[in-house]
């Protein structure tokens, strides 16, 4: 489906280097017929361990 934004909230938390092996994990909060939120949060990857980067949030509302 298509779906256009409405809401958006990002936050940085720590500064990255170039050759930082970044994660990205997205997750859909809530979902109805036509509002749906969603997070997704960025973390360093650190020998074995994992510093938060950045999160945001999205609202979108679901066309259709």
């Amino acid at each position: 489906p298509v779906a256009s934004g409405i809401d958006a909230h990002i936050t940085f938390q720590t500064a990255v280097a170039a050759g930082d092996t970044l994660l990205a994990r997205a997750v859909e909060v809530q979902r109805s017929r036509r509002i749906g939120v969603y997070r997704i949060d960025v973390v360093r990857e650190d020998g074995g361990g994992e510093t938060p980067v950045s999160s945001f949030t999205g609202t979108v509302y679901i066309q259709g």
